[in-house]
């Protein structure tokens, strides 16, 4: 769903730590004929061993992630705002309840909330670099 809205000259990077959703999102992109996708196994513990460029990121997603790095959220979001541009954003998307929690260790650096589209469940913040 993320490839058209970046377009033929965009590209995506999507990051997991299991080989295994690396190699089904590859298996699934040779599927799917997508030329924008680039599936990296690796790990936001250890963000500069995946081989991504320092400030080559518009945009970095985080989607029901929080709670793998809410133990050390400033680490994660430093080395997260190392591949993101200057002007880009860091945008998270998690369940309302951990996003609150999330909000306590960064509130100084939201520039916002998004609103809530679906259902009353989860929640966002946008991260501003």
């Amino acid at each position: 769903q993320i490839s058209p809205i970046v377009g033929a000259s965009g590209k995506v990077l999507a990051l997991d730590h299991n080989p295994d959703i690396t190699t089904r999102l590859q298996n699934d992109i040779q599927d799917l004929s997508l030329k924008n996708i680039f599936p990296i196994t690796g790990d936001l513990y250890e963000i500069e061993k995946t081989g991504i460029s320092v400030g080559v990121c518009d945009k970095v997603l985080l989607v029901r992630m929080t709670q793998y790095f809410l133990d050390e959220p400033e680490e994660i979001l430093n080395g997260l705002k190392k591949l993101v541009k200057e002007g880009g954003e860091i945008v998270i998307i998690d369940t309302f309840p951990l996003i609150r929690e999330l909000k306590k260790y960064i509130s100084g650096e939201i520039v916002s909330e998004i609103e809530n589209k679906t259902d009353h469940y989860y929640s966002g913040l946008k991260i501003s670099r």
